[in-house]
């Protein structure tokens, strides 16, 4: 799920807008905004916070995971730093780190992210953009590239306005990421299995 932390720093204006905007580019992802300071939006954790689950915070550094984790604990089991003069968050937690909480919740607190891969496969990508996936099934070409061709269900979609074309060209942004990672993941196994085989074939030592 999608946590907006801190909004308790902005105002409902600004805080609305941001949830109406993730919400349209990932319309099946749970979202919601919180203040651990305040402990607003906080219990709407509670669904994924059971007894015997774990769960991983990941984001930027001064996100507020950290102060999420003491909230989420009830007391201080993580070091926080105090904003900076713009208002930002400052870095804290600087390795990865376990809690099992009083109520039987394990949280795996991390480092703030600086930059995410993309691990997905087009399938996956697929998934998460499901609606257009839909779409592009209906498309006249089965290996429709959904640029140029006749019979396009998903740009014919986007130009009636029934897909927003930036939440398309994220679909698309995407798969080319994914499909350039599984290329690269082919080319490695090949460069491996080509190595594998040198190796085999060298003569024995002091031959």
């Amino acid at each position: 799920m999608v946590v907006l932390s801190r909004c308790d720093t902005v105002d409902l204006a600004t805080r609305d807008h941001a949830l109406g905007s993730i919400a349209a580019f990932l319309p099946d992802i749970p979202l919601v905004a919180t203040s651990a300071q305040t402990s607003d939006g906080v219990h709407a954790l509670t669904p994924w916070c059971w007894p015997g689950a774990t769960i991983v915070l990941l984001g930027p550094s001064g996100a507020g995971k950290s102060t999420l984790l003491n909230r989420l604990a009830g007391c201080d089991v993580m070091e926080t730093g105090a904003l900076r003069d713009d208002g930002a968050g400052r870095h804290t937690t600087t390795h990865r780190a376990l809690f099992t909480l009083a109520s039987g919740l394990t949280v795996i607190d991390t480092p703030g992210l600086r930059e995410v891969g993309v691990w997905a496969t087009p399938e996956a990508t697929d998934a998460l953009f499901a609606d257009i996936a839909e779409l592009a099934a209906r498309c006249r070409f089965r290996d429709c590239g959904h640029r140029s061709e006749p019979g396009c269900a998903v740009r014919d979609a986007v130009a009636r306005g029934e897909v927003d074309a930036e939440r398309y060209a994220q679909w698309e942004e995407l798969r080319r990421e994914a499909a350039h990672a599984l290329r690269s993941d082919a080319e490695r196994r090949k460069r491996d299995r080509v190595g594998s085989l040198a190796i085999k074939r060298l003569p024995p030592k002091g031959y």
